[in-house]
């Protein structure tokens, strides 16, 4: 265990308190919402980086990045809808691309063929982030 993969598996673990906090009435669950959800952002900017820099690039972390940041995502999306901020059909279609892209990833890596996340799929998930901090934030 390093510390990419502690930071991969604490975005795991981020996931269902951010999802608690947004679904649960309180006060000031925007802002702790937010907080959390860019605080797990931020792991998958950083486990990356420090996998690189350290040299501590692992199979386990290349399984645990990929599944850290569709589960924080899809989960945000989807309490988005449960809560009114975010269209149902529009979260399935985000969701649904996910899991195209992933399987294919799969059946490439299947094939010895590595598909390494390039400038699109940072700028998509920079997208994502700022969408969902201001839905987020936008329920006050």
């Amino acid at each position: 265990m390093n510390l990419p993969n502690t930071l991969s598996l604490s975005r795991i673990f981020l996931t269902p308190l951010l999802v608690t906090v947004l679904l649960t009435k309180m006060e000031g669950k925007e802002l702790y919402g937010a907080l959390i959800f860019g605080i797990a952002a931020l792991t998958d900017y950083f486990d990356g980086y420090f996998a690189r820099k350290r040299n501590q690039v692992t199979t386990l972390g290349k399984l645990l990045d990929p599944i850290a940041d569709k589960l924080l995502v899809t989960s945000a999306f989807i309490s988005l809808v449960e809560l009114g901020l975010a269209k149902a059909w529009m979260v399935v279609i985000i969701v649904g691309r996910e899991f195209v892209v992933g399987g294919i990833r799969s059946i490439a890596a299947s094939r010895g063929h590595l598909m390494p996340a390039n400038w699109y799929g940072k700028t998509k998930t920079v997208v994502q982030v700022f969408t969902i901090v201001v839905l987020i934030i936008a329920d006050t």
